[in-house]
């Protein structure tokens, strides 16, 4: 599922809600899952995350993954 504009939002960054969690990037990446901030881990593992949620919809193969990272 792709992400959906949150309203009111205020980081000014992109946001979205997926399976019942809400991604916000740029700036720090930050997971809720409706009710708390849930941490995310380490730096790598944000880097990630975040081009996987900026890719939502599109495959990305391991080379191109790790290319971005």
């Amino acid at each position: 599922m792709p992400p959906t504009a949150s309203p009111g939002h205020s980081s000014g960054g992109e946001s979205g809600r997926t399976a019942g969690h809400q991604f916000t990037v740029p700036g720090p990446l930050r997971v809720h899952d409706g009710s708390a901030e849930m941490p995310v881990g380490a730096p790598p593992l944000q880097a990630v995350l975040a081009v996987l949620l900026l890719r939502a919809r599109t495959p990305v193969s391991a080379r191109e993954l790790i290319a971005a990272v």
